[in-house]
This record gives structure tokens, sequence and C-alpha cells, in this order.
């Protein structure tokens, strides 16, 4: 499966920092790596990172859980 069910190929794919208090964005089209947009978080991400529908505009966020319980719902382009 590809694309906003995976999140990887066709979307963006959302990835943890190496310390887990942030995200990155980054994407494999055409062949080469680029990085787009980045979240940072003062907490670290605890849980799995999904993608997700959240409303009927189309566009998928990706869905994840901090160290201090806050749900996050983030989708490329929408700030740091």
């Amino acid at each position: 499966m590809t694309g906003p069910e995976t999140g990887c190929l066709t979307w963006p794919c959302p990835m943890p920092d190496a310390r887990r208090r942030g995200l990155r964005f980054v994407t494999f089209a055409r062949g080469t790596f680029h990085e787009f947009d980045q979240v940072s978080h003062d907490q670290a991400i605890v849980t799995a990172i999904y993608p997700a529908l959240l409303d009927d505009s189309g566009q998928v966020f990706a869905v994840y859980g901090l160290a201090d319980g806050t749900l996050v719902a983030v989708r490329p382009g929408n700030g740091n």
C-alpha cells in the first residue's frame, strides 16, 4: 500500500528526529531525499505516528502522542 494509507511514497513521510522531540516531513519523490517541513516539541514523541483524515478537506494529518499526554495532529505546511 502506498500514499496516504502509509504516508511514505506519494504522501510525505513523517519521521521523528533522533531525540524524538521533533517531527520531520520528508519525501523520496523522483528518487531523491527532500525534507520540506518540521515541527518541534518540548516533550518526546512516545507513540507511533499514524496518518489520519480528520475532516472533509481530504488532507492527511500525522497524529501522535507526546510524553506529557498531549495528542498532536499536524500536516505539512501548517507551521512549526
